[in-house]
């Protein structure tokens, strides 16, 4: 009987003291949280065998353990993502900054950056140092899609036309038949491969294709949520998980593999 007790005693002090750690680690209060991200952004985040890929959904998993939240990814359109986050439902993933965008939600710190690149027709290259390069072409870019607040000032005004789309398999092809100059392509860090084989281009289409040496922009990618919704938490928490998570050398192996 004495036994038993000590025993329980001894199981209570355990419990006692693991409460006391998740609460030191943030881990006490921790909870699963929606995430809306792109099902097409290709490394970034898309569908593999029906499941999230990519570099943003490794992250958020890495980043689980030191956060105590568990981040429930939900890939869909880019354009339907942004809407279920804005109405409080939860975050949204690889999101911009723009200041009209800012006005809504709140940002995590970068998360990653990824270089927005220019692809061109064989025999069409341009040195591009600008956005007043652009002018007079008419360029492709995907739906919805920000690249930051000065590239988006810059589409805004008119120099050059924009042509938008759902996809980057629609936007080579377009760029094959002459139908825009330049394709904006996220994602692919100078090798359109990957993706033309996702595409189901072939080696002849892809042979005419030339992606530009200097990206568009390298965009800063975060987690964001809605003011409107009570996210300041879950955000704090996300931030102090990133912060530990980019002082392993995990985080450096996620960016390598993909």
């Amino acid at each position: 009987m004495l036994l038993k007790k000590l025993r329980n005693q001894a199981l209570s002090v355990h419990l006692l003291i693991t409460l006391l750690l998740l609460c030191v680690n943030g881990l006490a209060w921790a909870e699963d949280v929606d995430v809306f991200a792109a099902e097409d952004y290709p490394k970034v985040s898309f569908l593999k065998d029906g499941k999230p890929a990519g570099v943003f959904p490794e992250v958020l998993a890495a980043v689980s353990p030191y956060s105590g939240d568990r981040y429930v990814l939900h890939l869909m359109p880019w354009k339907r993502a942004q809407a279920m986050a804005a109405r409080g439902l939860g975050g949204v993933a690889h999101f911009s900054w723009t200041q009209e965008r800012a006005a809504v939600f709140d940002y995590s710190d970068p998360v990653l950056g990824d270089e927005i690149q220019l692809v061109v027709v064989k025999g069409q290259e341009f040195v591009y140092r600008s956005p007043a390069d652009l002018r007079g072409k008419r360029v492709g870019a995907k739906l919805g899609a920000s690249f930051g607040q000065q590239i988006d000032e810059q589409f805004s005004q008119g120099s050059f036309s924009v042509d938008r789309d759902l996809s980057a398999g629609s936007r080579l092809r377009k760029l094959l038949r002459g139908r825009i100059d330049v394709a904006v392509i996220e994602g692919i860090h100078g090798d359109l491969r990957p993706l033309a084989r996702a595409e189901a281009m072939n080696d002849g289409d892809l042979a005419q294709l030339v992606v530009l040496v200097q990206p568009l922009v390298n965009d800063q990618l975060h987690l964001a949520f809605a003011k409107s919704g009570n996210w300041q938490a879950v955000l704090q928490r996300f931030n102090h998980g990133l912060a530990q998570l980019k002082n392993t050398d995990a985080y450096q192996a996620i960016l390598r593999a993909n």
